[in-house]
């Protein structure tokens, strides 16, 4: 099982910034329109169930239900496999799954505007360089 350990910050608001080449993204901050302070990157993603955009994920570790999900789905044992649950309006509480070989979890502020005057630490996200 793999144990997601987040850095302390505000990360209310999650979206998907990238999902493309096995490469699942999602960025968290406290105001998404502006910019995001967290990534986790995950590598060779081979099982997502989660929504684009969510608020307030709870992390916790995946039940030995969902883990065997996730195993079952792929056909093998995948490395890390994530869960977390946010709350729906509708549904009430949501699971949600993430199955890959490798997570990077990464700090620092990403623009979601053009800008020149980046600092250390800081950098425009990967959409705007790509224009």
């Amino acid at each position: 099982m793999y144990d997601l350990q987040l850095p302390e910050g505000s990360w209310r608001d999650w979206d998907v910034t990238s999902c493309s080449d096995g490469e699942l993204r999602l960025a968290a901050g406290t105001d998404l329109s502006r910019d995001h302070g967290l990534e986790l990157v995950f590598q060779e993603a081979v099982y997502v169930a989660c929504p684009s955009l969510f608020h307030t994920p709870v992390f916790r570790p995946p039940t030995a239900f969902e883990y065997e999900l996730v195993r079952q789905s792929v056909g093998r044992e995948v490395p890390v496999v994530v869960a977390f649950d946010i709350a729906d309006a509708e549904r009430g509480k949501l699971p949600c799954l993430i199955g890959a070989e490798r997570v990077e979890v990464r700090q620092g502020t990403v623009f979601r505007y053009h800008r020149t005057d980046l600092k250390p630490g800081e950098r425009l996200a990967d959409w705007l360089r790509a224009a």
